[in-house]
């Protein structure tokens, strides 16, 4: 059986930044894994996971930082300074 349920997706709420923009921007965050973690060997594995960004501030939007746990701090890690909002800021 062929499901052809058609959503209207103008009659959902917008999801708006903290900073009031509607308006997102899609990227990656690529995480390196150590070979020794994936079983081959001494090759570097990359993750991509994609997130959505605030095009006005550059905030990633709360559910990819909540599902990624970005609000874990790692060590001797410094937080951006950007005045451009096409970058990706973890804050």
């Amino acid at each position: 059986m062929e499901n052809n349920l058609r959503l209207n997706p103008l009659k959902y709420p917008t999801v708006k930044c903290e900073c009031g923009c509607e308006v997102w921007n899609q990227g990656v965050i690529i995480k390196r894994i150590p070979g020794l973690e994936v079983g081959n060997g001494t090759e570097d594995t990359f993750a991509d996971l994609p997130v959505y960004y605030c095009a006005k501030c550059g905030k990633i939007i709360p559910e990819h930082r909540q599902m990624y746990q970005l609000d874990k701090v790692e060590e001797n890690t410094e937080t951006p300074k950007s005045d451009n909002p096409s970058k990706l800021l973890i804050v």
